[in-house]
């Protein structure tokens, strides 16, 4: 995570919100299971996505129920300059 808060300020002068974060980690799996091969029709997509290990991303763990709900670990962050 402060790898990433780093690379965002350097980038936008700004202080990235948890939001940023989270859509950080939503590209990585997108663009994870795209490279798979996972990508030649929505349904193919939406079955890998349900089924995938768990997804190691700057926010935490990141996996999908059955019902396509996020189940991801909590965590406590704490920024400090």
């Amino acid at each position: 995570m402060r790898e990433f808060v780093e690379s965002f300020r350097a980038a936008t002068s700004a202080e990235p919100q948890l939001t940023f974060a989270e859509a950080f980690d939503t590209a990585g799996i997108v663009r994870t299971l795209l490279n798979a091969g996972h990508n030649t029709t929505r349904a193919k997509l939406r079955d890998a996505l349900l089924s995938m290990r768990p997804f190691e991303g700057i926010t935490g763990k990141i996996r999908f129920g059955k019902n396509g709900d996020a189940d991801r670990e909590l965590v406590t962050l704490t920024i400090e300059d």
